[in-house]
């Protein structure tokens, strides 16, 4: 049976700034190199590095030159979670999250309610394949930081690992939560209604189906009307022996694109399932119109002259 995949977000920030550089993809997801800019804030005490020439360096995108600066400041200035942190976050845009890691865990460790520290430590970690570390660090980040975007971007991929995990319940809540909190912070990422199909995705995964009707019609009044969302739902709850679900859900589907054909079969068919042949013949014939050449047209028009020789 059909289901909407779910859009696997992940995001990243951007070095220094707290920022989002914002990117979705349909396979496996892997962290996205945003623009990157310097650390801002200048040194005020004495045993802080002068970052400077480090972020000359990073305006430059000469990452490997800021690592190199890095590497010797950190050997007089060892305990500045500044410089640790930045360190850390140039080694994640070299693609060196193995190495990226003790840097971003020691800057945790020295200022564990610094921001950003903990978002930049669960990406070392995500990378290496530390889910359960991963996660926890996220979780970290959305308790201390006051910045909505980074918190939202946190939970995002929270809701990533959770579904990649496929803890597909807790993912769920986890979106609901983003979805239930302050609007503004979700305009990084496109139109965030599309956020309403995600969800429908993970309660179909969560086989939560009541939750997942509720999610799209929740989307239509925010702007997100999917048929292929409706499709996915009627399949499975046709699939589930949920008649009159699949019909209402199918029926949506075909309220928002008439011309999908797959909608029309299932349709059609759960019609006829429900013993409403002639309700069922009508959409049949229309699943006919659409795909005359269908690898199924000689099995449904048998049954249309089956229904109509009555």
């Amino acid at each position: 049976m059909a289901s909407q995949k779910f859009r696997q977000l992940l995001v990243a920030l951007t070095i220094g700034s707290g920022l989002p550089g914002a990117a979705s993809a349909e396979a496996q997801p892997e962290p996205i190199d945003p623009p990157l800019r310097a650390e801002t804030a200048p040194p005020t005490l004495s045993q802080r590095a002068d970052l400077a020439e480090a972020n000359a360096a990073i305006r430059a995108k000469d990452y490997a030159r800021a690592e190199s600066i890095l590497a010797e400041l950190a050997r007089s200035f060892p305990e500045d979670p500044r410089l640790l942190l930045l360190r850390g976050e140039v080694l994640l845009a070299l693609s060196r999250p193995d190495e990226a890691l003790p840097w971003l865990e020691r800057a945790a460790a020295i200022d564990p309610t610094g921001k950003r520290a903990h978002f930049q430590l669960a990406q070392a970690l995500q990378a290496r394949g530390d889910r359960a570390g991963a996660l926890a660090a996220y979780a970290k980040e959305i308790e201390l930081n006051d910045d909505l975007e980074v918190r939202n971007m946190a939970r995002l991929n929270l809701v990533v690992l959770l579904q990649q995990g496929g803890d597909w319940a807790q993912a769920a809540a986890e979106l609901e939560r983003l979805l239930g909190g302050d609007p503004a912070g979700l305009a990084a990422y496109g139109d965030p209604a599309r956020l309403y199909g995600d969800l429908a995705s993970l309660y179909l995964e969560a086989a939560q189906f009541d939750k997942a009707s509720g999610a799209l019609e929740r989307g239509l009044e925010h702007g997100f009307r999917s048929a292929e969302h409706f499709y996915g739902l009627g399949a499975r709850l046709s699939g589930r022996g949920d008649l009159a679900g699949a019909i209402a859900a199918l029926e949506r589907a075909l309220e928002i694109d008439p011309g999908l054909a797959e909608a029309e079969r299932s349709l059609g068919a759960a019609l006829d399932e429900a013993g409403r042949e002639q309700e069922a013949a009508r959409h049949l014939r229309r699943y006919l119109e659409l795909k005359p050449a269908a690898p199924d047209a000689v099995k449904v028009r048998d049954r249309l002259r089956e229904i109509e020789g009555r």
